[in-house]
């Protein structure tokens, strides 16, 4: 979600992969420069949602958290589209952003790793026995953590960027290789 703290339903559902919000920096060349919390990432602790298990000994608290990972989500840096229909004032070329952005993004990450798998004769991951989030937790080497940026709202102090999970970015930001990463889970 886009509107800070407390983040919403689906992304409490402890079936789904929860993505937040980060604003990213690339230098001319490409790589990137830098990557902070983004204030508009959704999160925060479920008041109702169990824990998943993939969230044990990784995410602080009792309840589910969200996000799980985040994805450049500001719609100051997010991604350049082109539009012929006129929409919210915009056409042609433009820039947007916000959650709507990552989720589709870390789907077609999902996706990218299932084609990696089935080249090599695996089955797809699934959101069976949290197979995906999983996958995903597990491919720390292709994740950057973002440890700085604004909090994300009134919100307790866990809402802060942070090292290791946080309820603003999760456990972080995919890096080149993400696909292969998740791809090699068991």
């Amino acid at each position: 979600g886009d509107s800070g703290y407390p983040g919403g339903y689906p992304a409490f559902s402890p079936h789904v992969l929860a993505v937040g919000g980060t604003t990213l920096d690339l230098s001319p060349s490409g790589t990137v420069s830098s990557e902070v919390a983004w204030a508009g990432s959704g999160g925060g602790m479920s008041y109702f949602q169990p824990k998943p298990a993939v969230q044990q000994g990784v995410a602080p608290g009792w309840r589910r958290g969200i996000p799980d990972v985040s994805y450049d989500a500001d719609p100051d840096t997010g991604v350049a589209i082109y539009d012929t229909v006129p929409y919210q004032g915009e056409a042609g070329w433009y820039e947007i952003g916000g959650t709507s952005v990552g989720a589709p993004s870390w789907s077609a990450i999902l996706t990218d790793a299932d084609q990696l798998r089935a080249a090599a004769g695996r089955p797809p991951l699934t959101s069976a026995a949290d197979e995906a989030a999983r996958a995903v937790y597990a491919a720390t080497a292709a994740i950057a953590d973002i440890t700085t940026g604004p909090p994300n709202g009134a919100c307790p102090k866990r809402c802060q960027p942070g090292p290791g999970y946080d309820f603003v970015t999760g456990i972080g930001s995919p890096r080149s290789g993400i696909d292969k990463a998740v791809a090699a889970y068991p």
